[in-house]
This record gives C-alpha cells, structure tokens and sequence, in this order.
C-alpha cells in the first residue's frame, strides 16, 4: 500500500510518499511490476525511470504520479542518506530491502529479505541493467 513515509532526508525534509508492505513477504519475492512508457534516452524523467535495454527507458512518471498511483513500485523510496525519525539512524545502501529486475522488457520490483507487515520498502536507485 502507499502511505506517508516516515523516513526524512538528511535535512530533516518529508519524502513524500512510500510503499509498504501489508503482510509478511518473503525474500525474493516479486511484489510488482513498473508501469510505464517506453522512451528514447532523451526523453525520459530521470527520477522514475528504468533502463530496460541500451537505448531505451520505461519512464513511469505519469504512472506514478496520478491518484491513486497506477505504477505503486514507482513509490518505493532509497535508503541511501535517510534519517528514521524515530531512532534517529542514517540509513546506507545495505538498508534497501528491494531491488529492480529487467527481464523482456519489462521491469520488476522484488524483495531481497523478508519483510514484515507495514515496513516501507526500499529499493537502490542506482540500479544498473547487466
């Protein structure tokens, strides 16, 4: 689901949104896929889209930012340079729980541990197609 995330930047400033888990899901479990369009290199909003193969992208900016949210992996945030509010923790690269996978030309958000009901998920935005 998506909801307010609690994590700040290391300003202090709100992210937004993020998607959460609402049951327990093990690892390596697939939890969507991107919704997007596909789009030439010069084309595509940098902040929400996926390189799916040399050339092209899936850009999921419209997707993303509509109510309700029709691409819900687009809302999963980094943990690289956040802040948890409540323990007051820096989180790193090892704090993502997801990872984004590129099979056929389509893009998949995954868990890399369980994760457990209500906690956000976490994916590295400087994911690199192989």
């Amino acid at each position: 689901f998506v909801s307010k995330s609690r994590y700040r930047t290391i300003n202090g400033d709100s992210l937004g949104r993020g998607l959460f888990a609402n049951v327990k899901i093990p690892r390596d479990t697939c939890i969507a896929q991107f919704i997007g369009e596909e789009k030439s290199i010069r084309k595509f909003h940098a902040g929400y889209s996926i390189k799916i193969n040399k050339s092209t992208f899936l850009d999921c900016f419209m997707s993303a930012h509509c109510e309700p949210p029709i691409c819900k992996a687009s809302m999963a945030n980094t943990a690289n340079n956040l802040t948890c509010p409540d323990s007051g923790k820096y989180l790193t690269t090892a704090d993502n729980n997801c990872r984004i996978s590129v099979s056929k030309r389509k893009a998949y958000l995954f868990t890399t541990r369980m994760i457990h009901p209500n906690e956000e998920l976490l994916v590295p935005y400087n994911f690199r197609l192989n």
